[in-house]
């Protein structure tokens, strides 16, 4: 016989074997027959790393038996991921939903692999608990992006705020500001607006340190618009007296150096002492 036709024969006849015992584990499953199921599973994909079928089988396996780890590990390893989506992202939710409470890491790594698997998926529960999770596990990037994601589908308070104090958080002032042009008036709560404002006041700060006056002078005046928090109000008006005094304006510069000591009349140390000395320098 051709030694060609020998190789294609064996090669039919692999195939069909293999094809065959995927076969017959998919019916022990359905048949409740588990344990076969796996042995004939596991066997088979030890030899056929990239048989997406068997894969995914095999973690069904793992997840009727209430394995819920391996489940989630298996379907990981599944190559075409998109041939069981939805079959995927209903196991995984039945996941979440059984370990959210009771094994809440199983739990993160199942609402992870959801939106791997559909990054277009949304479940406002699910992305809660994940932004939670990446919050205390340090991923800020992952975190900021899940709020992002909460805020633009719900567009109610308790998700601007999350998303706000994520971002104070990172020291993300830019991103705050950028936000406040979508929030609306009704959300610009004092919690919200001290938030906001202290974004304002950070980055005329950060242009104050480095000399550069117009824009530190742009932002310490967009937070006094805002005036909150109110902790900072005082070192604003210090930072706006030495803005106006770089920019030739000694008469206003004074005005907003006795706004720091009537802030705090009675007090001798700190901003006010500065601003009473600098006053005293100024009318020499």
């Amino acid at each position: 016989m051709d030694k060609k036709i020998i190789i294609f024969a064996l090669l039919f006849l692999s195939l069909s074997c293999r094809e065959n015992r995927v076969k017959k584990a998919e019916r022990f499953l359905k048949e409740g027959r588990v344990e076969e199921a796996q042995f004939l599973l596991e066997s088979h994909v030890r030899k056929n790393e990239m048989d997406s079928r068997a894969i995914f089988l095999l973690g069904e396996v793992y997840l009727t038996k209430g394995e819920y780890y391996k489940a989630i590990y298996t379907f990981r390893k599944i190559p075409q991921k998109d041939l069981y989506k939805d079959e995927l992202i209903n196991d995984l939710k039945y996941i979440f939903d059984k370990t959210k409470y009771s094994a809440q890491e199983i739990a993160y790594n199942s609402a992870e692999l959801i939106t791997i698997i559909s990054p277009d998926y949304y479940e406002k529960e699910i992305y809660m608990f994940l932004g939670e999770k990446y919050v205390k596990k340090g991923k800020m990037i992952e975190a900021e992006n899940v709020f992002k994601k909460i805020w633009e589908r719900e567009k109610n308070y308790e998700s601007l705020l999350n998303l706000l104090n994520l971002l104070e958080e990172e020291n993300s002032y830019s991103e705050i500001i950028e936000l406040k042009d979508s929030i609306p008036e009704e959300y610009l709560t004092d919690e919200v607006n001290a938030i906001i404002g202290g974004a304002f006041f950070e980055i005329g700060k950060i242009y104050y340190e480095r000399e550069k006056a117009d824009s530190a002078l742009f932002y310490i005046e967009k937070f006094m618009q805002v005036k909150k928090p109110l902790i900072k109000l005082a070192e604003a008006y210090y930072i706006k007296a030495e803005i106006m005094l770089l920019k030739g304006d000694t008469l206003s510069a004074v005005q907003n150096f006795y706004n720091v000591i009537k802030l705090n009349p009675a007090r001798e140390t700190g901003l006010p002492q500065k601003a009473r000395k600098r006053i005293k320098e100024l009318k020499k």
